[in-house]
């Protein structure tokens, strides 16, 4: 969510490049994905 919006706007006002976006989303949702199975295992 608030992590993606940042980088979705570092990216549009040219903060960080293209390749850098794509590498710092794509380690934003393996983190997400990572921390969704750790919570939905501690509800079990």
């Amino acid at each position: 969510g608030e992590l993606l919006t940042q980088l979705i706007i570092a990216h549009k006002i040219g903060y960080i490049s293209t390749d850098v976006f794509k590498n710092l989303e794509d380690r934003t949702e393996k983190i997400k994905a990572s921390l969704n199975s750790l919570i939905n295992s501690r509800k079990n």
